[in-house]
């Protein structure tokens, strides 16, 4: 009887400091999103004020697109990864003449959301844009919503906590039985660990960036590079336009510890630039 009661009681102690640790997780992320939902309301209203002064005071226009920029790069900071945001975050980069990393920001709203024609079409227009061909882009920046935010560093916690409690409670049942536990008690506290360990695992997964293979120049006008390093000579006589794309291949330090990225740009060449260059899509 007392056997049973101290299992009875470290099962609920553990659980109980589960459920209180996923509290504590769930508060953190409900005063994330009210900043961000904070963050978003703000660069609304700014985007809204400058379509209002747009025609008759382009300057003041363009610092509030700034400022709308500003308050979306910061809610992507805070660990946001959603497709409504890269395409706004795009948007807003196109008003302001760079169409760079417009770019760059619809290439990573296409990898969230892959199906979505409107931002198929906004990278198309981005890009037409780039090669001066237009300087619109069709959709204004007034649908982001960050309800749909993941929180990667919070995906693991409860599934891991789920598996811990399980390898403890195995621990208190298997020494108190007074025998060794029977195939099938064991193969069924093992399978509990393994598919709270493979949930945790899948929520990590879920919430983790895809690997980097795509790149764009940022920088208008560089000459990329035969070798990891300014010293080297020019891989192309020409200058790459601001907007360029190009497959990574690599990152390595010159030998003045700056970074530089190797990758395979338009007419198979490969060559090297600057990390603060390029932006990589991952």
């Amino acid at each position: 009887m007392m056997r049973t009661l101290i299992l009875f009681t470290s099962a609920v102690l553990l659980v109980g400091g589960a459920m209180a640790r996923a509290g504590e997780g769930s508060e953190e992320r409900a005063a994330s999103e009210r900043d961000r939902r904070e963050l978003l309301t703000s660069a609304l209203d700014c985007v809204r004020r400058a379509d209002e002064l747009a025609e008759h005071k382009p300057a003041e226009a363009t610092q509030l697109y700034r400022e709308a920029l500003e308050h979306l790069i910061e809610i992507r900071a805070s660990g946001c990864r959603t497709a409504a945001l890269e395409y706004n975050m795009a948007t807003l980069y196109a008003r302001l003449e760079d169409p760079a990393r417009a770019i760059t920001a619809l290439l990573r709203a296409s990898r969230l959301s892959p199906r979505d024609e409107r931002i198929r079409q906004n990278l198309a227009f981005a890009r037409w844009l780039r090669d001066g061909r237009t300087t619109t882009v069709s959709h204004a920046a007034d649908y982001l919503d960050t309800r749909s935010a993941g929180e990667p560093s919070d995906g693991w916690r409860l599934p891991a906590l789920i598996a811990w409690n399980a390898a403890w409670l195995l621990m208190l049942i298997f020494p108190g039985t007074g025998r060794r536990p029977g195939p099938a008690l064991f193969i069924s506290g093992l399978g509990v660990i393994l598919i709270a360990a493979g949930i945790a695992t899948v929520s990590a997964g879920g919430n983790s960036r895809s690997a980097v293979d795509v790149g764009v120049v940022v920088d208008a006008d560089f000459l990329p590079r035969k070798g990891c390093g300014p010293d080297y000579d020019a891989a192309v006589s020409f200058p790459l336009p601001s907007g360029s794309e190009f497959r990574w291949i690599e990152t390595r330090r010159a030998n003045d510890g700056e970074r530089w990225h190797r990758g395979r740009f338009a007419g198979g060449i490969k060559a090297w630039i600057p990390a603060d260059s390029a932006e990589l899509i991952e």
